[in-house]
Order: C-alpha cells, then structure tokens, then sequence
C-alpha cells in the first residue's frame, strides 16, 4: 500500500557540544532554556565548544557558537582537526562561527 501523503521530513536536530581539556567529546540535544554548554562540566574548562548537526553519522554543520564559552578561532580549528584525527570526513561539512572574526 502506497501513502497518498507520505510523512514531512523533518531536518536533523540541532545538538550542542563541548570538548574537555582530557578530549572528551560531549553532545547532547539543543534544549534552549535548560540545557547549555556549561552544563556538561558544570561551568568547568573546555577546549571548544558549539553547535553539531548529523545525519546518518554524518557531521552535516559544526559551529562554534556558544556564548558561554566563545570559543576563538583556534579553539575552533582544534576541535575540526581532531574530528579529522578521529576520522570524521569533513568534506562536506558546513563550518560556521558567528562570534570568531575568521576565514569559514
């Protein structure tokens, strides 16, 4: 049975993320009022921190968007090169960074 009115695909969600200083990766769903950035680690140190879109294992948007921690550019550039350490294929991804002055 074919549907007449197949269901609208929805987009990917957005979620949120922060690196520690050890290089632990955190994310979780963007819950905006009652889950930030500081609240993985409690306010504590991180690398990078922004935003992430995936969709079916792949990184679609990263960002650097977190006006907790503003990360800058090279916070930022650290936390692309290791997605490429870990072997994550960034060739399509979209970088944005709306708070660095920098070349995206």
């Amino acid at each position: 049975m074919a549907l007449t009115n197949p269901p609208p695909v929805r987009p990917p969600p957005n979620r949120i993320y922060v690196l520690d200083t050890s290089g632990r990766l955190y994310v979780h769903a963007k819950h905006r009022g009652s889950f930030h950035h500081s609240s993985f680690l409690r306010g504590g140190a991180v690398l990078s921190a922004g935003g992430i879109v995936v969709k079916q294992g792949r990184i679609l948007k990263l960002t650097a968007d977190s006006g907790h921690y503003r990360p800058n550019f090279a916070n930022f550039m650290g936390m692309v090169q290791l997605l490429r350490d870990w072997g994550a294929d960034l060739s399509a991804t979209k970088l944005s960074a709306k708070h660095i002055d920098c070349p995206l």
